[in-house]
């Protein structure tokens, strides 16, 4: 018989962190609402601002990729005929 255990906010958080730039948050989202429902208001408030310290360390990683991405597209190619 196959056995399914519930992903935490921490492994979406994992998984969120490998994903590409431009996945949704929608999982994580939906996720870290469930977690916090059942926890103590203390123990919310704490759970809450780990998820975001690492949401927002996701968001920049995630934000520098995408202006590499524009800055390398805006750059000439090698040997571009109308830029040698």
């Amino acid at each position: 018989m196959t056995t399914y255990r519930q992903l935490t906010i921490w492994d979406v958080l994992d998984e969120l962190s490998e994903s590409p730039p431009t996945s949704s948050l929608d999982a994580m989202c939906d996720c870290l609402d469930a977690e916090l429902e059942s926890l103590p208001l203390e123990a919310q408030l704490s759970t809450a601002a780990l998820a975001f310290s690492q949401i927002a360390d996701i968001l920049k990683s995630r934000a520098e990729v995408l202006l590499q991405d524009t800055r390398d597209g805006l750059r000439p190619a090698v040997g571009d005929r109308n830029n040698p």
